[in-house]
């Protein structure tokens, strides 16, 4: 048996941190396109079901386009059978008061319900501010039969005082879970839970900011029919993947050369097209040095679906190259020099001072 393990699709979220209005439009008809894709995907390789460990929206406020979209698609696929369990953000979402669901469509609720899928057991409970220290305790298998249980919280080792959203390990050990299926952390884990079983997030089907870069995408479950073995793969499933890009650039003394330099890093990680990328610009810099980030951004803005440069540089002085130097330039450096500042704040001003002197514009 074939099963999908899939969270944190956040569909209908909100994108307009980096992209424009239109961009972001776009991406969120992308966000909701690969649930249909995960679908297809799911009938293309004879899925029996499809987990959905929480989070499938980003809110409780969910557009028409989206909501008849998810219904439509799973009634639609009569053979596979979904299991959605609500995370902190789809908390009371419209599903559970929809009065016409998918008869293929299996909910749960704050206390465990279980359901079959063939030999196989799907477990299954909300997590609340209430329950979240106990769930373990009261979770009840029959250890003969293939177990799964599907959650949405942080795993930590014991319980936290008063942590929402938090699963403690301890608790689920022993109670012959064969597959622990979680959502919440939006990168892929796995991990032995116990001498039976692991524990795996799927991680997001897509990465939505630059906290989520990395390969995106679900977990593919192939289930042993004779032994109830249950083996998996990760299955990057992106459409655009996000990268932020450290460039170091202390050796470069013009705009030129840490162009290549960012040219270079783009090529070494593989970076396409379609992609959305933060290039980070570090390293500290000789003051004399030449550096615009507008001709930087101009180089690469059309490169990709999103490029955003940020200079996280500093400037360096070294003084002994201006100490017997008889110029303005010079008399400039040694009047910096015995100010109050920092090393960075003298820095900065002698670069500013330098570009005024020669007649440069303040670009930054």
């Amino acid at each position: 048996m074939k099963l999908i393990h899939c969270a944190d699709l956040h569909l209908d979220s909100s994108f307009y941190t980096h992209f424009t209005v239109g961009q972001a439009r776009e991406r969120n008809m992308e966000l909701l396109n690969n649930f249909q894709r995960l679908v297809e995907y799911g009938q293309n390789i004879g899925v029996a079901g499809i987990l959905i460990a929480g989070d499938m929206f980003d809110s409780n406020q969910v557009t028409a386009i989206t909501r008849n979209t998810v219904l439509e698609l799973i009634r639609s696929y009569p053979e596979i059978s979904f299991f959605y369990l609500e995370g902190n953000h789809d908390a009371k979402s419209y599903i559970k008061q929809s009065s016409q669901l998918p008869e293929n469509l299996f909910l749960f609720g704050e206390n465990w319900r279980t359901y079959q899928l063939g030999e196989v057991a799907i477990s299954g409970a909300e997590l609340t501010g209430e329950n979240g220290g106990f769930l373990g305790e009261t979770l009840r298998l029959q250890e003969e039969q293939t177990n799964i249980v599907m959650l949405h919280g942080m795993v930590t080792e014991y319980q936290i005082a008063n942590g929402e959203y938090i699963l403690p390990l301890s608790s689920f050990r022993r109670k012959g879970i064969d597959y622990m299926a979680l959502g919440h952390i939006h990168s892929y884990e796995k991990e032995r839970l116990d001498s039976r079983g692991i524990y795996c997030y799927s991680g997001c089907l897509e990465g939505r900011g630059f906290d989520e870069c990395g390969e995106k995408g679900f977990i593919l479950l192939d289930i042993s029919e004779d032994t109830g073995e249950v083996e998996t793969t990760f299955i990057p499933f992106a459409k655009r993947r996000m990268y932020q890009l450290p460039v170091e650039i202390s050796d470069c003394m013009t705009s030129l050369e840490m162009s290549r330099k960012i040219r270079e890093a783009i090529s070494i990680n593989g970076i396409k097209e379609e992609d959305c990328v933060l290039i980070k610009l570090t390293g500290r810099l000789n003051v004399m040095c030449e550096k615009n980030l507008l001709f930087l951004k101009k180089e690469y803005g059309e490169n990709f679906y999103f490029i955003e440069i940020v200079d996280e540089t500093q400037f360096a002085v070294d003084y002994a190259e201006f100490i017997a130097e008889e110029s303005l330039r010079g008399e400039f450096v040694r009047i910096v020099q015995e100010g109050e500042l920092s090393e960075e704040e003298k820095a900065e001003i002698i670069q500013c001072g330098f570009m005024a002197l020669s007649g440069e514009e303040l670009t930054g």
